[in-house]
């Protein structure tokens, strides 16, 4: 929400482009990690902070945070608590707290899993279309290479979204 501070782990990945976005387009400051030669395109989707994590450990330079979405899972899972304000959200498409870290933190935890939402789904199109959301494209593979589109997607070097086409 509106003054809300945002962290997006991954920002150039698929799911960090639109997420800093969004968070932009509801008010929020958002903060974002990336490596240094993506720093520019996550600028222009509007990120107001960007850490490099090749260089910079985020959890040293950010505090007191209202939300972090975390893509990334592990470790980076595991510290990302650290900068969370006491009642702030951790939202993980990664993994879940296993660790029970939210209790310790005094924090929220929400695993997110992709359902089918029609509703939330005409927003993003709404927001898309009107050009508020830039979609960012990675690289596009027609079905029958969908097998390298997983590969590419394994590498978790991808900026943007891998999209497979269907004809």
């Amino acid at each position: 929400k509106e003054g809300d501070k945002v962290l997006v782990h991954a920002g150039s990945g698929g799911v960090g482009t639109l997420a800093i976005q969004i968070a932009k387009h509801f008010g929020a400051f958002v903060a974002t990690t990336t490596s240094g030669k993506n720093a520019d395109l996550v600028k222009e989707l509007g990120a107001d902070l960007v850490i490099d994590y090749t260089t910079q450990k985020f959890e040293d330079e950010l505090s007191d945070y209202d939300l972090v979405i975390d893509t990334i899972g592990g470790e980076t899972l595991a510290r990302s608590f650290e900068v969370l304000k006491k009642g702030g959200t951790m939202v993980s498409v990664k993994s879940e707290d296993n660790d029970n870290l939210a209790e310790k933190y005094g924090v929220h935890f929400e695993w997110f899993f992709m359902s089918p939402d029609g509703k939330m789904l005409a927003e993003l199109a709404k927001l898309i279309s009107d050009g508020t959301v830039k979609t960012v494209i990675d690289s596009t593979f027609a079905m029958d290479q969908a097998a390298n589109a997983f590969d590419k997607l394994a590498t978790g070097r991808a900026v943007g979204k891998i999209v497979v086409t269907v004809k």
